[in-house]
């Protein structure tokens, strides 16, 4: 007779990048398991694939994954994994999105079954070879209100200190324009800046293909090194010539 009450686990994930080999020992486990039923049961297994170039892919076979053909010329976007018995004693699913936000937790692992034993322990192998990937920065989801918040305060203060008499002094439209105006175009940059940062730190973040097409990597690198050697030296600049003028 039927189960009729299945045990569901549900497992969302994010702050994660992950590479063609966590995709491949993914989809090793799910091919393992689905191998173990080939003679008790009929089963229903599926990998797919988005690429960014609008492209997919299909395939019954987790070969879909191997090296040199799409994992490593592609820029994935998506990465669906499906498994289940006819009979719906064992089922798995597992999506990857590439994600800025994953505000609608579309990053997840779901496992089901007859068996409480079997569920748990699927849950708990997948969730380690997810947890073994490399963490994503969460300094901007954290604390890039803050931040900005901050950078905003700094600059203007700065700003004023240094040409508000002057814009006083020479008068006219193009003063106050430059007097009011300045806070709404530092927002409106810091803004732009910090989308930026969202952008090249998603919360999941799918890292596939050939290094030049690893848009968030190179971008990375470019704000690392604009950051090292222009930006925090000007900033902290800025708050020792605040600070320096407070005291006196």
């Amino acid at each position: 007779m039927t189960n009729l009450i299945r045990e569901k686990r549900k497992l969302p994930f994010s702050f994660k990048i992950i590479n063609s080999n966590i995709i491949r020992t993914l989809s090793q486990l799910v091919e393992d398991e689905a191998f173990l039923v080939r003679d008790e049961s009929e089963y229903y297994l599926l990998y797919s694939i988005d690429a960014s170039d609008t492209t997919s892919f299909e395939s019954v076979s987790n070969q879909i994954f191997k090296e040199q053909f799409l994992m490593d010329s592609k820029v994935v976007q998506r990465v669906i994994m499906r498994f289940y018995t006819l009979d719906n004693a064992r089922s798995i699913e597992i999506q990857i999105v590439h994600s800025i936000k994953n505000e609608n937790f579309d990053n997840y692992i779901v496992v089901s079954g007859n068996d409480s034993t079997w569920v748990n322990g699927i849950l708990h192998r997948i969730s380690e070879i997810i947890a073994g990937a490399e963490d994503q920065s969460k300094i901007n989801s954290r604390y890039g209100g803050y931040l900005m918040f901050g950078l905003l305060i700094i600059i203007n203060i700065e700003y004023y200190r240094l040409f508000y008499d002057y814009f006083i002094a020479v008068g006219g439209w193009l003063s106050i324009i430059a007097i009011l105006g300045f806070p709404v175009l530092s927002l409106i940059i810091l803004a732009k800046v910090f989308e930026e940062v969202d952008r090249i730190y998603p919360s999941i973040e799918i890292q596939t293909g050939a290094l030049h097409m690893q848009y968030q990597q190179k971008r990375r690198k470019s704000l690392q090194w604009w950051g090292a050697t222009i930006v925090i030296p000007l900033l902290l600049a800025l708050i020792y010539d605040l600070l320096k003028n407070i005291a006196y």
